[in-house]
C-alpha cells in the first residue's frame, strides 16, 4: 500500500467531468479504490476489481446508516479508555465475480495484462474499466467492466460485463453471485503510522466478518441472500438477476457455510464480436424488525 504523500504527483489524468485511470500501479491499489469509489446516499462501493484481486486490496461494500458495534483494543487499558463504538461495518459483495479461461483464473496481480484504463464519468455516474488479457496459451481477451448505482431507484445497483475475444474463438466460464463474507479489517486492529494493510493476523474472522446469515433463496430468475448484524439487530437482504443476449444455462451455487449465494455459467466467444451480461442487484435493510419480514419486504422490492 502506498501512503498519500504531501507532494503534489499527477497520476489521474486531468479532465473536467472525469477521472482517469491509464496504466495500473498495484502500489495504488487502495488509494485508486477509495478514488473511484461510487455511492448514491444509500449504498457505497469502493473501486475495487470485481472479479477478485490476490494483491493488496480492500473489498468495500457499505451502507448509509447501517451500523455494528466494535470492540477496541489496547496493549494495555487504562481509565477513561474508550471500550466500544460504533462501525460502518463491510457488508455484502454484490459485485462478486469469478472469470476463468481455458482453466486459467482472472486475476491482474498474476496473469498478464495490457491497456487498462478506469474511468469514472461524473455525467453518466458511472465507472467503467478495461483492459486486454493475454492467457498464457497466448490468446487475447478485450474486457470491459462497467457498474453504476441508482439514483433514483437506490436500492438498485448494476453491473454489465462485456468481452472481445481478439484472436480466438471459445467459451468463457463465469461466477456471479452475493458474498457476505467480508471483512471489517479494522476489527482486527490497525496502525495507522505504519505503511500496508492492517494486521489483522491475531483477530478470529468471527471478529472481522460482522454477518450472520439468515436466509439463502431462489424465486425464479432471482437469487437471494439475508445476514443480520451480530448487535444491532439490523437485516441486510441482497438479491440478483442476470440478462444476457446469450441463453444462460445457469448452475445454482448455494454455500450457507461460507455465507454466499450465485450461478455458474458459460458464455460462447466468438472472435471480433461482443457478448456479455448484466447483473440486476436490490440491497435491502431494516433495523429493530423481525427477521421473515425484511426477507418479504426484500423480495417485494427486487421484483
Amino acid at each position: 500500500m502506498l501512503h498519500i504523500t504531501k507532494t503534489p504527483e499527477r497520476y489521474y489524468a486531468i479532465d473536467p467531468w472525469q477521472i482517469i485511470e491509464t496504466g495500473f500501479d498495484p502500489k495504488r491499489a487502495r488509494i485508486s479504490e477509495s478514488i473511484f469509489a461510487m455511492a448514491n446516499e444509500y449504498m457505497c462501493v469502493r473501486g475495487y476489481f470485481d472479479e477478485g484481486y490476490s494483491g493488496d486490496h480492500l473489498v468495500g461494500s457499505y451502507f448509509n446508516q447501517l451500523y455494528d458495534y466494535i470492540d477496541y483494543k489496547y496493549p494495555t487499558v487504562f481509565n477513561g479508555f474508550v471500550l466500544q463504538g460504533g462501525a460502518m461495518p463491510n457488508a455484502v459483495d454484490w459485485f462478486y465475480t469469478r472469470i476463468a479461461l481455458d482453466g486459467e483464473e482472472l486475476d491482474l496481480a498474476k496473469v498478464k495484462f495490457s491497456d487498462f484504463k478506469r474511468v469514472t464519468d461524473m455525467r453518466t455516474a458511472t465507472l467503467r474499466r478495461e483492459f486486454v488479457w493475454t492467457t498464457a496459451s497466448g490468446k487475447e481477451l478485450k474486457l470491459v467492466f462497467e457498474r453504476f448505482s441508482n439514483a433514483q431507484q437506490t436500492r438498485m445497483g448494476c453491473q454489465r460485463i462485456t468481452f472481445e475475444p481478439l484472436n480466438f474463438s471459445g467459451k468463457i466460464n463465469i461466477v456471479s453471485g452475493l458474498d457476505f463474507n467480508t471483512i471489517y479489517e479494522i476489527a482486527g486492529g490497525f496502525d495507522h503510522t505504519k505503511e500496508g494493510a492492517a494486521d489483522t493476523s491475531n483477530a478470529s474472522h468471527d471478529e472481522l466478518n460482522f454477518w450472520t446469515l439468515e436466509q439463502i433463496g431462489v424465486e425464479g430468475e432471482f437469487c437471494a441472500i439475508q445476514a443480520r448484524t451480530r448487535r444491532t439487530d439490523t437485516h441486510l437482504f441482497s438479491s440478483f438477476r442476470l440478462e444476457s443476449e446469450q441463453a444462460l444455462k445457469l448452475k445454482l451455487i448455494q454455500k450457507p457455510k461460507e455465507k454466499f449465494i450465485g450461478v455458474s455459467f458459460t458464455l460462447a466467444l466468438k472472435k471480433g464480436e461482443t457478448t456479455g451480461f448484466d447483473k440486476i442487484t436490490v440491497n435491502h435493510w431494516e433495523k429493530g424488525v423481525k427477521s421473515d419480514k425484511v426477507w418479504k419486504d426484500g423480495w417485494k422490492t427486487a421484483k
